[in-house]
């Protein structure tokens, strides 16, 4: 089953509190959201890190979109929500960085192309997929400590959500505008489902 995009790109109260939750990812969580399991090697990492102190950074980031290609990519996601308060988590808040190679830059960089995310359960069963692309995508761009990101939520459809707890495996890519796929090294743990015992009232 495939769930309709739905970008970070919004206006009013909804669009402030989603933005802070992206800055939450990369400030309250701090640089330890690239040790999350599925992200790629922690020595790069730890170099993006460091470009968070200005006093340390080796060149500043960038506010558009890079010729260079991104080659690796960095993915770490926030404690599901429940958004329609009905028990059941069903949005998970997910911020990336893409990484071109590193002779070339330390620094994440904004490219062109389409990201694709998918959660499955443990038993290999698809619990949802997202395309972001184009607009979207574009839409998707904020500018954090580490450097130029990308902030998604992943809102399952209406009754998609009502599931039994469960630990499902998050992955992600991207699709480079020249065709070339960047994955994330391994899957991200979430737990969907149930907030509370079934049978309690919503």
């Amino acid at each position: 089953m495939t769930t309709t995009a739905r970008s970070t790109a919004k206006t009013g109260r909804e669009s402030r509190g989603e933005r802070s939750v992206a800055w939450g990812l990369a400030s309250g969580l701090g640089l330890a959201l690239f040790g999350l399991v599925g992200c790629t090697s922690s020595p790069r990492a730890a170099e993006a890190a460091n470009t968070a102190d200005p006093g340390r950074a080796t060149e500043r980031p960038s506010a558009t979109v890079s010729r260079l290609e991104p080659l690796q990519m960095l993915l770490t996601r926030g404690t599901p929500t429940d958004s329609d308060a009905n028990g059941f988590a069903d949005t998970v808040p997910v911020v990336v960085y893409l990484f071109p190679d590193a002779r070339d830059s330390n620094l994440p960089i904004w490219s062109t192309g389409t990201f694709r995310f998918d959660i499955r359960a443990e038993d290999g069963r698809n619990v949802g997929k997202w395309e972001f692309g184009g607009d979207l995508g574009e839409r998707a761009r904020v500018q954090l400590a580490p450097g130029p990101g990308y902030s998604f939520f992943l809102r399952l459809g209406p009754g998609q959500d009502r599931l039994p707890p469960i630990n499902a495996e998050l992955r992600a890519s991207f699709v480079h505008e020249g065709g070339r796929v960047v994955e994330t090294g391994g899957a991200a743990t979430v737990r969907l489902g149930a907030a509370r015992p079934t049978g309690e009232s919503s």
